[in-house]
């Protein structure tokens, strides 16, 4: 169990599983309603007070033992009062508990497991479930989803699916072994329900406001539906459609708008249909020419999604674009915002390590503690018609702010979600740029190299050239340095097995190898990749 950055919080209603037909039931939604409201009145008896449990429930304050009545740990005081009777409830009548992995060795346990060997049609053998103290969050990588990442990533669990819980925040995940990364396929906040049946139960008015029995009722239908076990079986065996569904259409909608803001047309339609950044937004020098303005419109607009990806990894603040463009939008600088904040920011605090960066920068507070990337992302490009960079243009503010509107308007996650944009989602739109300014695509995306490769293929190359020879590698090492025999290298399946088997000397690379496989997710094979190999080096 590992610290690291948050993959994302959960929202209160998070669906990719409603592509499926789910079946809800009144007596399914009944019991659940039911097993809540005595889960309540549970949890008002097992904390101090009725004062500490509204402050619970109502607040993000973690459940800590001296919230229990009888200073009852954390954990299994949630388990106890929410978990395992929601579990009842859904229908998971044999639960195990404390399970391992399928290896030899003792390694991770997750706090519980449903099998899914009774059930046909799932690429996975069993869904299971990481349990925290109520209000603990579940997108730490140590705790939470990132546990789950943890046990789903590593092969000997066998699992595909995994549910983290503080028994009343569920979020339903896949794991995608193209992409390294988890797929969100439900979450459902439950809080609101109970603050409601609290409010009932006491005359504490903490319910939400303008919630009531309606809002209730849609809330455990959508968990029904979401989480009950027929349901989750359901999901599990459709989840590869979905998914793919689900990123073809996010996709194709975020390229449409893609091109309208950037070209001012839709795509196949050469009709001009409003401004853009290379119809009029780009403050072009007068010796570039077209091809000039439409290339530093496509790199600004690669620039302000790398940013998005930024803020959802935490290496910037969340909602930085957003917050400099109210700011610029209340301010009297005469400048424009491009020429006020976003070029400084991209070529004097992206492209510069801190000790090179200028005194103007060091003035700016918000920019002051940004990291330095090391990438031509955001060095000035000079490879136009032109002798010019990107130094030299500028951005009409209403086209860019529509264009920031526009990047609000979608969630950009390294972590997935049901309406997501990842990195690997974007390659695509990369690629259908290409098709969209070039005439002649075929031998222009070969000359261009533009061609963006799937993930499937990625995976696959890495997995039978990369991963074998990091095995060998480090087998050589273990033979030489610490006496392994060739039985010794051959009883483990893979690379991560092998490393798994380090001696006890050898535990922080064990952990790393296994961490390295989280801190990308969501990132592709590519840069796992990287990061695995940086481990085994070490």
């Amino acid at each position: 169990m590992r610290e690291g950055p948050s993959p994302g919080d959960v929202t209160q209603t998070e669906f990719l599983a409603e592509a499926v037909e789910t079946t809800v039931t009144d007596e399914g939604v009944d019991t659940v309603e039911s097993t809540l409201r005595r889960a309540v009145k549970r949890f008002r008896a097992a904390v101090v007070d009725d004062e500490t449990a509204a402050e619970l429930l109502c607040d993000d304050r973690v459940l800590r033992e001296s919230d229990a009545a009888r200073r009852e740990e954390p954990e299994p005081l949630a388990c106890r009062v929410f978990v395992e009777p929601m579990l009842d409830a859904l229908g998971y009548d044999e639960l195990a508990h404390e399970v391992g992995d399928l290896s030899d060795r003792r390694g991770d346990q997750a706090d519980y497991a449903a099998s899914f060997q009774p059930y046909d049609g799932v690429d996975s053998r069993q869904l299971l479930f990481e349990a925290e103290p109520l209000n603990k969050s579940l997108d730490r990588d140590r705790h939470g989803l990132g546990q789950v990442l943890d046990w789903l990533s590593y092969r000997p669990f066998e699992a595909e699916f995994g549910v983290a819980t503080d028994g009343l925040r569920w979020v339903l995940v896949r794991y995608d072994r193209d992409t390294y990364s988890l797929d969100r396929l439900a979450g459902v906040d439950l809080r609101p329900v109970v603050r409601h049946i609290f409010a009932e139960q006491t005359g504490v008015d903490v319910a939400p406001e303008e919630w009531d029995t309606d809002d209730t009722r849609t809330t455990l239908e959508r968990f029904v539906a979401g989480f009950e076990l027929d349901n989750v079986v359901t999901t599990a065996r459709d989840a590869d459609r979905i998914v793919s569904r689900r990123r073809a259409e996010i996709t194709d909608q975020f390229y449409d708008e893609y091109v309208a803001h950037v070209f001012g047309r839709a795509p196949g339609d050469d009709e001009h249909i409003g401004r853009s950044l290379v119809g009029d937004g780009v403050v072009a020098p007068s010796e570039a020419t077209g091809d000039d303005v439409r290339l530093f419109a496509i790199g600004l607009v690669n620039r302000l999604v790398f940013v998005k990806f930024l803020e959802d990894r935490d290496l910037v603040e969340s909602g930085l674009l957003e917050k400099i463009a109210a700011e610029h939008r209340e301010s009297d600088v005469p400048r424009s915002l491009y020429e006020t904040y976003l070029e400084p920011l991209f070529f004097g605090v992206f492209d510069e390590r801190r000790d090179d960066r200028s005194r103007r920068i060091e003035t700016i507070t918000r920019y002051s503690e940004m990291p330095y990337l090391n990438g031509g992302l955001f060095r000035p490009a000079v490879n136009y018609d032109a002798d010019v960079d990107d130094t030299a243009f500028d951005v009409v503010d209403d086209v860019l702010f529509d264009l920031l509107d526009l990047l609000e308007r979608y969630e950009f996650s390294t972590d997935g979600g049901p309406s997501a944009l990842d990195p690997s989602v974007l390659g695509n739109v990369f690629e259908k740029t290409i098709n969209y300014i070039t005439t002649d695509t075929g031998d222009q995306k070969k000359e261009l190299g533009a061609y963006y490769t799937p993930d499937e293929i990625t995976r696959f190359c890495a997995e039978q050239t990369v991963l074998p020879r990091l095995r060998e590698e480090i087998g050589s090492h273990l033979r030489h340095e610490h006496g392994y025999t060739e039985s010794m290298l051959t009883d483990a399946d893979d690379v991560f097995d092998l490393i798994g088997s380090l001696p006890p000397q050898h535990g922080a690379r064990r952990r790393d190898c296994r961490r390295c496989r989280r801190r990308v997710s969501g990132t592709g094979p590519r840069v796992w990749l990287w990061s695995l190999s940086h481990v085994c080096r070490e």
